[in-house]
């Protein structure tokens, strides 16, 4: 049920290094008003690509100048800078993406919204152990949909404020030839490596080595993973730094929610769920973390409960099928591995063999009178 430990610094630490001069980046000047069905079409195509790692393809779908015009908006004029910086920002992002997304991931449209006045689409991205979520902000005119920016809920920000914060930092710290910065980012990206090495000591011992990105939120999420992996008084002690130096936002409780079951702080985690789940606006695959949270806790028919009503929200979050049909398996139950088997052909796309590839998980209901009723009703 653990999330995965090794795709967290997506965004800042690898596009600080940027350069370029600075300039006033070019607005779009097409009037066409976008409808709410091309958006949803976008953001499913986005989603596709996310989905099939066709990084190069999502970049063709970013408006570079608007993203640039909204990274300088509240800088000041020696500060801003042109949209070369920013291309250079996005394919150094687009990297760590095409990193962290080849391990299984999905994406999947999960809703349309307008804030600020501006169309926005959320996509939720997940695999069987990790879940995130990213709402790219849409033009609002054009000949067809593109992004001017977005927010992900592992850097809690919005990417034009990254690299709006980052790199005039970057270019102040060149200028005064400040080493600690420098050092700074090989520090931060060394905590990464050792994460996904699952060198968690090391993580915590770099970590005391930053100076000014000690506050970082990436970083911090880092060293929150890799307590994880530690003894409960550590991440007791971390946990408590982390509540205290990050906001209480969406993208901190998203990364809290395991931490605290580690803990058995079960309603802490379910509080955890809960925000995120009023920040994305009602997501019913949330109920698969609230099931995680249930389950660790020993309550398996409340897991199940969270479970079912994600389901009936949505019948083809397969995630939650598996987990109900994990359950029917595991507990013999043959009438309703036979219901399971049936909704994930039915709702999810699944094909199964009539052997369930010999499967050893499935040798007791093969004897059952379920499974011979099952054959008769699968999929041919």
């Amino acid at each position: 049920m653990r999330k995965s430990v090794s795709k967290i610094l997506a965004i800042g630490l690898a596009c600080v290094f940027i350069g370029g001069s600075a300039s006033k980046a070019n607005a779009l000047e097409a009037v066409i008003q976008h409808t709410e069905p091309q958006i949803e079409k976008f953001g499913n195509e986005v989603a596709r690509l996310i989905t099939n790692g066709d990084f190069e393809l999502l970049k063709a779908r970013i408006d570079f100048s608007a993203l640039t015009e909204r990274a300088n908006k509240n800088l000041p004029a020696s500060e801003k800078f042109e949209i070369k910086a920013t291309r250079g920002a996005i394919d150094r992002y687009m990297i760590t993406q095409k990193l962290m997304f080849a391990e299984g991931f999905e994406a999947q449209l999960h809703k349309v919204v307008v804030t600020n006045d501006e169309p926005r689409i959320w996509i939720r991205i997940d695999n069987d152990v990790d879940v995130t979520y990213v709402q790219l902000v849409v033009s609002k005119t054009g000949v067809a949909p593109v992004m001017v920016d977005f927010y992900e809920t592992t850097t809690g920000e919005f990417f034009s404020e990254s690299i709006g914060r980052l790199i005039p930092l970057s270019r102040a710290a060149q200028k005064a030839n400040d080493q600690s910065f420098t050092e700074d980012i090989k520090t931060a990206a060394a905590m990464t490596v050792a994460l996904a090495n699952e060198d968690y000591q090391e993580v915590l011992t770099l970590y005391e080595k930053l100076s000014a990105m000690k506050t970082e939120r990436t970083v911090q999420v880092v060293r929150l993973q890799a307590a994880s992996g530690l003894d409960a008084a550590t991440l007791e002690r971390v946990i408590t730094e982390f509540e205290k130096t990050i906001p209480n936002d969406i993208a901190s409780n998203l990364s809290l929610v395991y931490p605290y079951i580690d803990l058995e702080k079960y309603d802490k985690a379910m509080a955890s769920v809960d925000l995120v789940d009023a920040g994305v606006q009602n997501d019913p695959y949330l109920n698969l973390l609230r099931a995680d949270v249930r389950e660790s806790a020993n309550d398996v028919a409340g897991a199940k409960k969270f479970l079912l009503t994600g389901l009936n929200a949505d019948p083809t979050l397969e995630d939650l099928a598996n987990r109900m049909c994990d359950y029917a398996v595991y507990e013999n139950n043959f009438a309703e591995t036979k219901r399971w088997l049936l909704h994930l052909e039915k709702h999810c796309g699944y094909e199964f063999e009539a052997d369930l590839d010999n499967s050893e998980s499935f040798e007791a209901f093969k004897k059952s009178p379920e499974y011979q009723a099952w054959l008769k009703e699968k999929k041919p």
